[in-house]
């Protein structure tokens, strides 16, 4: 090797070097949202969203004749486009994120939309059919609104292709019924509604509920047995047979389990207190009962877990709970103890929860462990207590490998 061979060489490998400690100090930047948004952990600069990266996306200027739909990450400098909207904007859906950080969600603004925003800018929606006051639920890449008073529900998935069924909220004398939309646990999930009052039939008590496959669209009415609901007799006998206004907040086909609320008589007072239980219609036995405040709560369900939100003027809880057996994914109550807490909301895609309240949002695993936590202090987010109507935090589809097409 020559003298101007060494030469060379050498200058390559300070070369090689200079590149590597750029390259180094480049990817462990500390990443800065453009919204000024506090972040309580840092992660290396990345130019490309994953799924476990969060959006939020909120309503500024919520009714307002300036309002816009503003989404901004909470871990990367991303630019999604703005949508401009008029005073009675709202949201209708829960937001997902794909792998390449496109968000999809459904929002009235006159009309129904949905839309498709890449976090480079493209903004592709799609008018949807007018809906009333929808529920909304994600299996896989599709959205299902249901709205009671509709004849039909909407489906809608990332492709941007529109679709309908008959509403699962619409009874057998054409009335709509009292219901909540949620998804199945097992490995593979699908759209449940549950019918909130349980029925009479053959000299029993029931909770109905209809299960329905987006991609056939077939639907299937479905019964499990609970124990009977005294209407008339309220004098006081047992706790398990002198229930009084049963309620029905989910069901869990897995394993035939049913979530129930109900209020006990006694002969001292005309109530005596409500209570929570999970109950096993196959062996017609109680997995847990503990007495709850069950009025005040909002129940949601989705992949073998229940959730409430807590409205802080009444008795009501904060919960992420398992609906195999009731017992908590985590105790949220060590998030709580801030007297200017104002509101809270809990949400999942059916494998992880994202936890909300108007300070900051958790992001929450199966096992209960925190997997983000962000401050939630930037300009412009809406005052407009908790509700899901003109903010929300992305997560991921569920089931991951699901697609679906209406």
């Amino acid at each position: 090797m020559t003298m101007e061979d060494i030469h060379i060489t050498k200058r390559r490998v300070r070369l090689w070097v200079f590149m590597m400690l750029f390259v180094t100090l480049f990817t462990a930047c500390v990443c800065k949202s453009s919204s000024g948004l506090t972040i309580e952990h840092t992660k290396p600069c990345q130019t490309v969203l994953h799924t476990s990266d969060s959006v939020v996306v909120y309503i500024q200027g919520y009714s307002t004749n300036n309002a816009v739909i503003v989404s901004q990450s909470l871990t990367r400098e991303v630019t999604y486009a703005e949508i401009s909207v008029d005073s009675k904007a709202k949201l209708l859906s829960p937001i997902r994120t794909d792998r390449e950080g496109n968000l999809y969600f459904a929002y009235r603004s006159k009309d129904e939309f949905f839309v498709r925003l890449s976090p480079t800018g493209e903004v592709d929606q799609v008018l949807l059919p007018r809906i009333w006051a929808p529920q909304s639920i994600w299996l896989g890449d599709t959205l299902v609104l249901d709205s009671n008073g509709s004849e039909e529900l909407v489906m809608v998935n990332t492709e941007m292709q529109v679709d309908s069924a008959p509403a699962l909220s619409m009874g057998y004398d054409g009335e709509a019924e009292s219901g909540v939309l949620g998804t199945s646990s097992g490995e593979k999930p699908f759209v449940l509604w549950v019918a909130t009052y349980p029925i009479r039939r053959d000299g029993g008590l029931y909770a109905k509920y209809l299960t329905f496959d987006p991609m056939s669209k077939q639907m299937e009415e479905n019964f499990l047995p609970i124990l009977n609901t005294k209407t008339d007799d309220l004098s006081e006998t047992d706790i398990l047979t002198d229930r009084i206004h049963t309620v029905v907040y989910a069901v869990e086909p897995e394993n035939g389990y049913t979530l129930l609320c109900f209020g006990i008589n006694s002969d001292e007072s005309d109530y005596r207190g409500a209570y929570l239980e999970l109950y096993d219609s196959a062996h017609a036995e109680p997995v847990m009962t503990e007495q709850a405040c069950c009025s005040n709560n909002v129940f949601r369900f989705a992949g073998g877990y229940f959730l409430t939100d807590r409205y802080y003027e009444g008795c009501s809880h904060n919960w992420i709970r398992r609906l195999r057996d009731g017992s908590k994914v985590i105790a949220l109550e060590e998030f709580e103890n801030d007297d200017e807490l104002i509101w809270n909301q809990i949400v999942s895609n059916g494998d992880s929860f994202i936890y909300i309240n108007n300070k900051k949002a958790y992001y929450i695993d199966q096992q209960g462990k925190v997997t983000g936590e962000y401050t939630i202090d930037f300009e412009g987010f809406p005052n407009c207590w908790g509700s899901e109507e003109c903010f929300g935090f992305s997560q991921p589809f569920y089931p991951k490998n699901e697609t679906v097409s209406p």
